[in-house]
């Protein structure tokens, strides 16, 4: 794995860990973070294929093929 900032990869977790429990491939950004300045480690977890990030009025992610992957093998 790419070595992420902790910031970055602590969102990465909270998006698994949302995914695991909903199912959910569009995630609303605020469910991960009501941290406003957020919209770095969103696109850094972008382009490194994790996430897709949507910077619209509503922001959102959307969780690739990668992030399940990972989701299921840290699955608890």
């Amino acid at each position: 794995m790419h070595r992420l900032h902790p910031t970055a990869e602590k969102y990465l977790l909270k998006i698994c860990e949302i995914y695991n429990e909903t199912g959910l491939t569009q995630i609303d950004s605020m469910r991960v973070t009501f941290d406003n300045n957020a919209d770095s480690f969103f696109y850094e977890l972008a382009a490194a294929g994790y996430i897709e990030f949507h910077n619209t009025v509503a922001p959102y992610v959307e969780v690739t093929d990668r992030t399940i992957l990972y989701a299921k093998s840290n699955k608890n």
